[in-house]
């Protein structure tokens, strides 16, 4: 997490305490709050909210996609 953390610091140019201070500014803003709480959840190992169903839903179009790429085509 670390990682990703530094990565969108240096992608944006901003520092760790900006990043603090930003989040303690607008931690009355409701997405703000949800954010920094499914960070906090993330950080400590829990799955964002909706990760089951989205991951079930990539693996049932990746299965549609393996089904359609291996049929055989028809000529005539």
């Amino acid at each position: 997490m670390e990682a990703v953390m530094s990565s969108i610091r240096a992608k944006h140019g901003v520092t760790e305490q900006a990043m603090s201070a930003a989040m303690a500014q607008y931690q009355a803003n409701a997405e703000v709050a949800a954010a920094v709480n499914a960070l906090r959840e993330a950080m400590g190992g829990k799955a964002p909210p909706g990760y089951g169903k989205a991951s079930e839903a990539a693996a049932a179009e990746a299965a549609k996609q393996r089904v359609r790429r291996n049929k055989p085509r028809r000529k005539g």
